[in-house]
């Protein structure tokens, strides 16, 4: 029986997880990715703050393939085109296609947002770690109150005396659960002394201050954006129908088009 082409595209943790329940026999598994290893996204607060180290959040990508029996193919996939996947310097030829490349960071064109640290990528905490211990600042801003935002300043509170700003856009922390469980969350923070601010939209970021809306502002030393997120460049630039314009659109299989999913 002739083995299907199965091109997995992103070595995180969905594409590191579809490797290692796919079944070898009907399947050539090619993983395409162009870090070396695999990075727990999920423990950048805890590392942070830390409470993990570099070996906590990484591991090895290759002799991970190797075990599986996957080929890995360690380059940046840039378009697909008539059934390949175009990287770097190759191509992967493909019966079945995943998509599995995350998402990048969203600043929405905020002057100023370059001088935030970011938990959203192995370099960016890491960074933002070094500037933590190095500086041991005394006022840290956390801009978006999602569940990243919640993490990362009940994780800092842990490890840091400074005072802790919270800052949300819309008018509720956790906007995306039930007002219960915003209410909930908010009332456990309070108490620990992180200081909250709804409806607080950022205007701009300057040096040791973030700009709102409305003439507010907010002193700081050290601000980090867990504000938002938007799909990564090969995502943006495939030809698939899109919600909002950005996000693949998939049916409940999960396929964007017949071998694509």
């Amino acid at each position: 029986m002739q083995r299907l082409k199965a091109a997995i595209i992103g070595g995180g943790i969905a594409g590191a997880e579809f490797l290692r329940n796919a079944l070898p026999g009907p399947f050539e598994l090619t993983l395409i990715e162009p870090k070396q290893q695999i990075e727990c996204q999920a423990l950048y607060p805890e590392y942070l703050a830390g409470l993990v180290g570099i070996d906590d959040v990484t591991a090895p990508l290759k002799p991970f393939c190797g075990r599986i029996g996957a080929a890995f193919i360690n380059e940046r996939a840039i378009r697909l085109e008539d059934n390949l996947v175009i990287c770097d310097r190759s191509q992967v030829e493909y019966d079945l296609a995943m998509i599995a490349t995350g998402a990048i960071q969203n600043y929405f064109g905020i002057l100023g947002s370059d001088r935030t640290f970011s938990v959203n990528s192995l370099e960016g905490v890491m960074k933002a770690r070094e500037f933590l211990e190095s500086r041991k600042p005394d006022r840290i801003a956390i801009i978006g109150a999602g569940l990243t935002g919640i993490e990362t300043a009940c994780n800092l509170m842990e490890c840091t005396d400074a005072t802790l700003h919270l800052m949300e856009t819309k008018t509720r922390i956790l906007p995306q659960f039930s007002e219960n469980i915003s209410r909930m969350i908010e009332k456990t923070l309070s108490e620990k002394n992180i200081k909250i601010l709804t409806s607080a939209r950022v205007l701009e970021i300057k040096e040791n201050q973030i700009e709102l809306f409305g003439g507010q502002s907010v002193e700081c030393d050290m601000a980090i954006w867990t504000a938002g997120i938007k799909p990564c460049d090969f995502v943006q630039n495939l030809q698939f129908a899109k919600r909002k314009g950005e996000w693949i659109l998939a049916d409940p299989y999960l396929r964007a088009s017949e071998n694509i999913f």
